[in-house]
């Protein structure tokens, strides 16, 4: 149950409000291939940051993702979903 004074999902989808439905095809690149649910855009948001939080890192410190093991241990960087290159408008 939203609550009360929210603005409902598919408002915000419309031109005349946020206008959500303009991403939807950069969304369906990031492996979200539609924006039905405050979820989904949730989803397209964080894969577009994921994305260029990734390229940045790789461009700003290209050994990055290769030392970054050595200091702490971590998961590889998960970019299967980006285009390459990704690019933030």
């Amino acid at each position: 149950m939203p609550s009360p004074g929210a603005i409902p999902f598919a408002t915000l989808k419309s031109t005349d409000a946020a206008n959500i439905v303009a991403l939807a095809a950069e969304c369906a690149a990031l492996g979200v291939p539609a924006l039905d649910t405050l979820a989904d855009y949730e989803k397209c948001l964080e894969q577009r940051h994921v994305c260029f939080a990734e390229d940045v890192l790789r461009f700003e410190a290209p050994r990055g993702e290769g030392l970054l093991p050595i200091v702490r241990p971590m998961p590889a960087l998960d970019d299967s979903f980006c285009p390459s290159p990704f690019s933030n408008p």
